[in-house]
């Protein structure tokens, strides 16, 4: 997903919602790089933001959130997350990468996949990931994640289903030569949450069914096919707590 695409479509479904909601004012989208920046732009009210699972947690204990959407991706509620080597190494199990180098698809470390690689080196009882691996590398393009195993280039990768689907589509190649060693169950990746400071309940609703229904538009579609979400659906507590244990 190319973060231009991603803007550029964002900003075309803000007007769409500007003009159905006959709003004077314009819509302003702000994207931040980090908790920092966008604890720095929530002090400001705001309609909702969106951030992943792990922002959200951070978040959450010094602002008035109010979780709201996730996404739904092949019938589930956010993410599975694949764990992949090449098979010529013949590494079959986490114990194997010791002091080998993975590639997270990711902006950064505040993301699932981490968290999900925390616990599969936690129930395996090794070492935390940053003793663990020599090196740890984050990218948010699933071809910069997934070709450098193919290529002997890094020992493992960490990728969505989704992204490694559509990659084994482009080229079935790949398919042959990757290892999934690990497979996550679905997992709770990020969260659309209003601010919780709001009282106007009229605007919020009407935003409400603008995002429940951004599968049923084209700009709406678009904008879902570049995250590789098929719709957004409401916030359960019990997705939440799924996410949580990740901890245990």
């Amino acid at each position: 997903m190319k973060a231009e695409d991603a803007i550029a479509t964002t900003k075309i479904l803000a007007q769409n919602i500007q003009r159905k909601m006959k709003l004077e004012e314009e819509i302003k989208i702000e994207i931040c790089n980090g908790v920092d920046e966008i604890t720095e732009s929530i002090k400001k009210p705001f309609d909702f933001i969106l951030a992943t699972t792990v922002e959200t947690e951070i978040l959450k204990k010094k602002n008035k959130l109010d979780f709201t959407f996730v996404n739904e991706t092949n019938g589930s509620v956010g993410f599975e997350f694949y764990l992949i080597t090449n098979k010529k190494q013949n590494f079959n199990d986490i114990k194997s990468l010791k002091d080998g180098s993975i590639i997270i698809l990711s902006k950064s470390n505040f993301n699932t996949a981490s968290v999900w690689l925390d616990k599969l080196l936690r129930d395996a009882n090794l070492s935390v990931k940053e003793k663990f691996f020599k090196d740890i590398k984050y990218d948010y393009k699933a071809t910069n994640v997934v070709l450098p195993v193919y290529f002997n280039k890094t020992t493992a990768a960490i990728v969505s289903r989704p992204a490694l689907e559509l990659l084994f589509e482009l080229n079935p190649q790949l398919k042959k030569s990757l290892n999934i060693i690990n497979k996550s169950s679905p997992i709770l990746f990020g969260i659309i949450s209003f601010d919780g400071r709001s009282k106007d309940k009229k605007r919020k609703d009407f935003i409400c069914d603008i995002l429940s229904s951004l599968h049923e538009d084209n700009y709406g579609k678009q904008l879902l096919d570049l995250f590789m979400v098929d719709k957004m659906i409401p916030f359960k507590d019990e997705y939440w707590q799924k996410y949580l244990d990740l901890y245990k």
